[in-house]
């Protein structure tokens, strides 16, 4: 055999092993495409119902806005996305703070999204922060939210 020979079986192998190395790493390459379009897809499928579930939620907080001579205004809204049914103020602290309409306005039979309402309280306390406890239904089941309350 003469060298040309030989270098052309050397480079015929080196041509075959390149093109087997080039399929096997086409084939990982390709399965692990697979794996994540998968992957791609169950988390489109998880954030769509996390959408659809956050879409049934109403989420109402309280924030006080206004302070004047031991009366503070704290408005009441909701911040979900869903109507907020029956709104009832279930806990308070009457030893820091009484609410003046408690009896007109709770339980507050509907809040949309983005809505507010005002419900005024007399500061007659020390505390500078008191929690209440807010309650609602909505499309989604009941729910509480405890808040810690600024007072001024």
């Amino acid at each position: 055999m003469t060298v040309s020979i030989i270098l052309s079986i050397i480079s015929c192998f080196i041509a075959l092993g390149s093109l087997a190395f080039t399929l096997y790493k086409f084939a990982s390459y390709d399965k692990k495409n697979a794996m994540l379009d998968a992957l791609i897809k169950e988390n489109q499928v998880r954030t769509l119902k996390e959408e659809e579930e956050l879409s049934k939620r109403a989420q109402v907080c309280a924030n006080p806005y206004s302070s004047k001579n031991g009366i503070i205004k704290v408005k009441f809204f909701n911040k979900g996305k869903a109507v907020a049914r029956n709104i009832r103020l279930k806990k308070y602290d009457a030893e820091i703070y009484e609410v003046l309409n408690v009896d007109t306005l709770f339980p507050y039979p509907l809040l949309n999204p983005q809505e507010s309402f005002e419900v005024l309280f007399a500061y007659i306390g020390d505390e500078k922060v008191s929690q209440i406890t807010i309650s609602w239904e909505d499309e989604g089941g009941d729910h509480e939210y405890v808040q810690a309350l600024q007072l001024y």
